[in-house]
């Protein structure tokens, strides 16, 4: 039996919603309800998850080309109080949002 920790799955979640994105946005794809469906599907698997996504396109200018990041930000557990504060201080600031 294939056994994949969670860690695992969330990785290969993370590089297909990051392939759908790219591919979409590269013109690879056309820009059709079925990709766009799939990357909500995805998005929303990773958040059931316990985790948040982060999607940011660059355009790398020496290629021309838009490079598709996605980040994904596992809630840390069994934090301190004061760890927690410092934490969630951290999320906020990279992220923008309110945990």
């Amino acid at each position: 039996m294939n056994h994949v920790s969670s860690d695992e799955y969330l990785i290969q979640l993370a590089n297909e919603l990051q392939k759908v994105l790219s591919d979409c946005v590269m013109g690879y794809s056309i820009a059709t309800d079925e990709p766009i469906e799939r990357a909500l599907r995805l998005k929303r698997e990773i958040t059931m998850m316990g985790a948040l996504t982060k999607c940011q396109y660059i355009l790398n200018v020496e290629s021309g080309q838009i490079d598709t990041i996605v980040t994904i930000y596992k809630v840390k557990e069994n934090l301190s109080s004061e760890d927690q504060k410092i934490y969630d201080d951290w999320f906020v600031k990279i992220n923008g949002v309110k945990i």
